[in-house]
């Protein structure tokens, strides 16, 4: 009888080649131990979201200060999410300043085509800046149809900026409230802002009577007019 080319022997071996090759990585996932993959043993960029279970990273896994602003989706952040004593606040200096002279008594305005000084302030600005002077007064006109009222306020020497009021009717109380405001720049250093007002008639008649004559000054350091 002829002998099979086949023994035992070369069956067995072969048998083994084949589950070594086509099972082995059945073996080997066996094999690997609990927690025994680490960074080394894994590809660099091998690892996507897929490969992440829901929740599994969180801010125990992330970098300190490894997000930036790109990292955040839009309105995701609200007030409870941010720390109030994490917001810085702008400084003191920043905000403005406000001053208000005592407002003046009862008296005449100076004869007709002649300017009076009835109000002034004087302040301090800690810095360059803008200011907003407001100047304010009552009225009461002595003759029927009395004139115009010429406003001018004064920084020193300089000339700020002007307007014309009303000393409206003539009567027994002060029935005419006027103001104007001007916003003017500011040098660092002290300043005295003067409200000047001259009656205007025609003819010269008495002067009208002003009350409560005040000078106002908001201040907005930093600030470019």
């Amino acid at each position: 009888m002829p002998r099979s080319p086949f023994s035992y022997a070369n069956i067995a071996s072969t048998l083994a080649l084949v589950i070594t090759v086509g099972g082995g990585g059945v073996a080997v996932a066996a094999a690997v131990a609990d927690n025994s993959v680490g960074t080394r043993q894994i590809k660099n960029l091998g690892v996507g979201r897929v490969d992440l279970a829901r929740g599994a990273v969180d801010g125990r896994k992330v970098r300190d200060r490894s997000l930036t602003g790109v990292d955040v989706r839009d309105g995701t952040l609200t007030g409870a999410d941010i720390d109030e004593r994490s917001l810085v606040l702008p400084p003191a200096s920043s905000n403005a300043v406000i001053r208000g002279g005592e407002p003046s008594g009862s008296g005449a305005l100076a004869p007709s085509g002649t300017g009076m000084d009835v109000a002034s302030l004087t302040f301090d600005a800690p810095a360059d800046g803008v200011a907003l002077v407001t100047v304010q007064a009552v009225f009461k006109a002595v003759d029927a149809g009395a004139g115009h009222l010429n406003v001018q306020v004064h920084d020193g020497d300089s000339d700020r900026f002007s307007c014309n009021w009303d000393a409206g009717d003539a009567g027994d109380g002060y029935d005419q409230h006027q103001s104007c405001s001007g916003v003017v720049p500011v040098a660092a250093g002290r300043h005295t802002y003067t409200l000047r007002i001259t009656e205007n008639q025609q003819p010269v008649r008495r002067a009208s009577l002003v009350h409560g004559a005040q000078v106002l000054v908001v201040f907005q350091p930093g600030a470019t007019q």
